[in-house]
């Protein structure tokens, strides 16, 4: 569920000021994909932000997450990289095989560039917000 469309006011902004608004929340996670980093970093042309803006619009929301919700499981096809915005997520490759997730790693990256399977599964341990 998104808890971005739960924010009546975001409806009133200008598009302008959404597409800045929001790429300004979710620049960290656009900064943890090495191309968009590149591309922010070391673009001179004043399109650069405007491209990630739009991206930022287009492409990010927010999604609430319960204890022991599963974002994804092993075997399922990947349509979707996650940005993690808090501690309380676990990555398992196998029960003995877990991993704790820093706040803004990526997860499933490769999701956007080419057809992937999830090789393991990601679980929220506590309430927690991804992108």
């Amino acid at each position: 569920r998104s808890v971005d469309s739960e924010v009546a006011i975001f409806g009133l902004l200008s598009k302008s000021l959404r597409a800045e608004l929001q790429f300004t929340r979710y620049r960290h996670c656009l900064f943890s994909l090495a191309l968009c980093k590149k591309m922010l970093v070391a673009e001179e042309h004043s399109n650069a932000e405007m491209v990630a803006q739009h991206l930022a619009v287009k492409t990010l929301t927010t999604l609430q997450l319960a204890q022991n919700d599963f974002i994804f499981t092993p075997g399922t096809v990947a349509r979707t990289c996650y940005c993690a915005l808090e501690d309380n997520l676990e990555y398992s490759l196998d029960k003995n095989n877990r991993t704790s997730v820093p706040v803004g790693m990526c997860i499933a990256e490769m999701a956007l560039w080419t057809h992937w399977v999830y090789l393991g599964g990601l679980v929220s341990k506590e309430m927690s917000r991804v992108v």
